[in-house]
Order: C-alpha cells, then sequence, then structure tokens
C-alpha cells in the first residue's frame, strides 16, 4: 500500500512546526530544528515528512505480519486522539493514565482486568444476590476500573512495540518498555531525546491538530496493512481450494 504524506502547508497550519523555548529543548534535538522564532524553537517539517514516511512504512511491514502496537497518550489535549485512532485500529492503548506496571508486572495487570470482567459479570446478572447498595457501589468501581484497563483488556501478551506521545510525559511507558526490551515509537516535541527511543517523528506533540494529523495517519495506515493482509489470506485460501479441486478431478 502506498503512504500518502501530508504537504509542508498542511503541516505548518496544523502548528506541526512549533517546538519548546530554546531553554526546554534537548541538544539532541538539533538536527530537526529549522530554527528559532521568538524564542521558541522551529521544526523543521522536511525533517517531518522524511521520518513520518519511514515510521509510516515501517508500521505497514510490522502491521502486515501481525505485530501490535501499544499506543500511549495521556495528555488532556490529545488523549482522546490517541484513543480514536487506536480503537480505529484495532489496537490497545493507554489514555487515561499510565499504571505502574502493565509492561514489568502483566500477569498482575491481567488479573486486575479478569476482576474486573468479573464484577461486570456479577452487575450484568439479575439473578446474583447483590443488595442495590452494593450493586450500586461495585457499579462506581468498575467504572473506575473501566478508565484504567478498558484500552488493555483485550491485550493477552505484551505488544510487539510502543507508540508514544511526548516519551517526556510518558517516561514511565519508556522506562518500562526498555526493561522488557520492547522498541518505542513515538511523536518528540523539541524537548526529547530522540535516541531514547527507536523510531521517531520530529513533530510538535502539545497541540491537539499536530497530533490528530500524525495520529489520523497512523491509523489509516494500520487499517490498510490489515486490509492487505486479509487479502493476501483470502487468496492463499482460494488457492488451497483450487489447488484440492484440481487434486479431486485428476
Amino acid at each position: 500500500m502506498s503512504v500518502k504524506i501530508p504537504e509542508i502547508k498542511e503541516m505548518f497550519l496544523a502548528g506541526m512546526h512549533f517546538g519548546h523555548k530554546k531553554e526546554h529543548s534537548h541538544p539532541k534535538a538539533k538536527e530537526y530544528i529549522f530554527g528559532l522564532r521568538d524564542g521558541v524553537n522551529v521544526i523543521d517539517l522536511t525533517k517531518t515528512q522524511e521520518f513520518l514516511k519511514l515510521v509510516l512504512e515501517f508500521i505497514v511491514r510490522e502491521v502486515k505480519i501481525g505485530k501490535v502496537f501499544l499506543f500511549v497518550g495521556t495528555k488532556k489535549q490529545i488523549k482522546q486522539s490517541v484513543k480514536d485512532a487506536a480503537v480505529k485500529s484495532e489496537m490497545p492503548y493507554i489514555a487515561q493514565r499510565w499504571l505502574g506496571g502493565i509492561l514489568t508486572n502483566f500477569e498482575t495487570i491481567r488479573k486486575g482486568i479478569k476482576y474486573l470482567e468479573d464484577s461486570e459479570a456479577k452487575i450484568a446478572d439479575e439473578s446474583s444476590d447483590l443488595t442495590k447498595k452494593e450493586r450500586t457501589l461495585l457499579d462506581k468501581e468498575v467504572n473506575k476500573q473501566k478508565e484504567i484497563y478498558d484500552g488493555i483488556r483485550k491485550m493477552k501478551e505484551l505488544p510487539d512495540y510502543l507508540l508514544i506521545i511526548d516519551p517526556v510525559k510518558e517516561h514511565n511507558a519508556v522506562s518500562e518498555a526498555k526493561k522488557k526490551h520492547i522498541p518505542i515509537v513515538a511523536v518528540c516535541d523539541t524537548d526529547a531525546n530522540p535516541n531514547k527511543v527507536d523510531w521517531f517523528i520530529p513533530a510538535n506533540d502539545d497541540a491537539k491538530s499536530s497530533v490528530e494529523i500524525v495520529m489520523n495517519l497512523i491509523a489509516e495506515t494500520i487499517v490498510g496493512a490489515k486490509k492487505d493482509l486479509e487479502k493476501k489470506s483470502d487468496k492463499v485460501v482460494e488457492d488451497k481450494k483450487d489447488t484440492k479441486t484440481e487434486k479431486s478431478e485428476e
């Protein structure tokens, strides 16, 4: 599948070029900084295009062999974009807050998810012996647990990759991924050290409009790659059927 990269003008209008103030920027980010404007570093959008293309092509290759990306982005202004892209892509996500141990203590996290699902079943069971007060309290607890676990409840094993919006903010996720040797793809603003991740896209990771462009592209790319994979699988099945038919006719 072909990956379409946004034009510079579209990225500019979305504010993808706005970085952090010079004093808050990381020295390792210099390679993708175009210049300085009113004390704020400006990201070179030609670099953004270049890295975006590389990352999307990489994602296509990995999705086509069944790899799973865990989306992580918990900042208030961008978490809905992260969740929407993950849901569209049918990938797990963390958009509320990073719960310590998601990667390093995964079995305990799975037990928490099991407890949530058992509690939901108990509430749904009208024949259960819960009192009205107990049902109300359990319902409140379930709603809180869903905020934490909903995005990863279908994740039965550790993901192959983390896809992080702002690795500086999500430093706990980065730390756990490093401990479990899980590679990281990230959107990095000028305050981030790109050497701490494996693949990155230099772009404004604070503005909703900037993050939406990236997340929509990633979601479209994953959906397209999965469709290609399904077509390939269907063709293999058809070819097998044709082969069996030919043999039976001999």
